[in-house]
């Protein structure tokens, strides 16, 4: 039976599948510390926060989109705007760059994995081509900085590899890249400390092109918020950020209605070419793999195990445990018929299959979640409130569902318990929790007690 730890939030467990031998992944390391020179920092340091009035819709050109007119800016703002490559932070760069509230605008591309020693399809070089292609078209300066000896000890090593796969979990990359790495380091570099006492900073604001919004609650905070278009909205993917570096945090395509308008308004200020870029849907920095599975044999041993079936019936080996994922498809070519993954075993290494993909097994009306993240404190009394307003997302873009949070104060963990059963509950997933529009935080989803098959 599985036991967590509520102050780190590590499964005191021994049955999970190893890493490397520490020589290979210590020589890891160090190769990803190699390719981070040091470099310029893109910014000064400053420390604290900021309090500043908003722009009211009034004092912005009626030329903007309705739904930039009432973005919340400090007055001259000068922003730092992370971008991509692709077509949202571009046009968040020319949108910004136009806004009468706006004195400076400077991208900023992060270089957070090194694919020259992959063979996967993310090119941080093309990247930051179109980085710098975009912000020339804008009229923007643009800088470089370089975070890949933080995303591989914060975001890949830590919470990817150690607390995700090589437990037979599945993580989520992105979430822990925005929390670590985009409002973590990059934020601490655009806003984070002193020099003599005086505020070295050339920023005030730090601008993503993600589809969210932020939102003041009327109580001296700024809380997160899902976007309005409910297709595209990210917030599931910030809800692990906290809550303090929302007051210097704008999300200019919060308000846009679809990602089709994002694209005919680049096309109508000149940047058809990225509109027509196909979207990337890759994991944040690594990029998409057509084999991810094979990608993670270089960095962890993969456990072990049998496919099993219900009634006990065994189909065979399967390539490593890391390797599947709850609700998918097992892709048994051999096969006449299509089996799902209903569980894993972290003890057993065996895998449970399902032939159908609705089967009463691949659903559940109660989970339990670790490592809880409030946006803030006091978000936690409205989502254990039992008002019956809350609901919760276990995955992104899966349909939110009713339910109510009660903590377990002995095993340190958060009892779930859905209106209507919830289909593929997974294991290193975070479930993320919203009142209304207000994303109130999220907590990693664990294991049932571990049954041996």
């Amino acid at each position: 039976m599985y036991r967590f730890q509520a102050s780190t939030g590590l499964a005191a467990i021994s049955h999970a599948a190893p890493l490397l031998p520490i020589s290979r992944r210590l020589a890891l390391a160090s190769w990803h510390r190699r390719q981070a020179p040091s470099r310029p920092h893109c910014c000064q340091q400053t420390q604290g926060l900021q309090t500043y009035s908003t722009i009211t819709a009034a004092a912005v050109a009626p030329t903007l989109p309705p739904w930039l007119r009432s973005l919340r800016l400090p007055p001259n703002a000068r922003i730092a705007l992370a971008m991509s490559g692709g077509v949202d932070s571009a046009l968040c760069a020319h949108l910004l760059a136009n806004h009468p509230g706006v004195q400076s605008v400077t991208g900023i591309y992060m270089r957070n994995w090194d694919a020259q020693d992959e063979t996967g399809e993310c090119t941080s070089d093309a990247d930051w081509a179109a980085v710098r292609e975009a912000c020339h078209i804008v009229g923007i300066p643009c800088e470089r900085v370089d975070f890949v000896s933080e995303y591989w000890g914060r975001v890949f090593e830590h919470r990817v590899l150690e607390d995700g796969y090589a437990r037979g979990r599945t993580p989520n990359p992105d979430v822990w890249c925005n929390r670590e790495i985009k409002f973590g380091v990059m934020y601490e570099r655009v806003f984070g400390g002193l020099a003599n006492g005086k505020s070295k900073s050339r920023f005030d604001v730090l601008a993503t092109g993600h589809y969210a919004r932020t939102v003041p609650d009327g109580m001296g905070k700024v809380q997160l918020a899902r976007a309005v278009d409910t297709v595209k909205d990210q917030s599931y993917f910030l809800a692990a950020v906290e809550g303090k570096v929302l007051p210097q945090v704008v999300f200019p395509l919060g308000g846009v209605r679809s990602k089709a308008e994002v694209k005919a308004l680049a096309r109508s200020v000149g940047l058809g070419k990225f509109a027509d870029k196909k979207e990337s849907m890759g994991i944040c920095f690594i990029g998409k793999r057509k084999r991810f599975g094979d990608f993670l044999d270089g960095y962890i041993e993969q456990q072990p195990g049998k496919f099993v079936l219900e009634d006990g019936t065994i189909l065979g080996p399967h390539l490593g445990l890391a390797k599947y994922t709850i609700g998918q498809s097992a892709q048994l070519a051999s096969q006449p018929v299509k089996y799902f993954v209903a569980r894993k075993s972290a003890r057993s290494g065996n895998i449970l299959l399902v032939p159908d993909r609705d089967h009463a097994l691949l659903y559940t009306r109660r989970t339990k979640v670790q490592w809880v993240n409030w946006i803030h404190p006091e978000n936690e009394q409205v989502a254990t409130s039992g008002d019956g307003a809350v609901v919760a997302r276990v995955r992104y873009q899966q349909t939110a569902v009713g339910c109510r949070l009660v903590k377990n104060q002995q095993e340190g963990m958060y009892e779930v318990e859905f209106d209507e059963p919830v289909r593929a509950v997974t294991p290193g997933q975070v479930l993320v929790v919203y009142k209304d529009d207000i994303c109130l935080g999220c907590g990693i989803q664990v294991e049932e007690d571990d049954i041996d098959f």
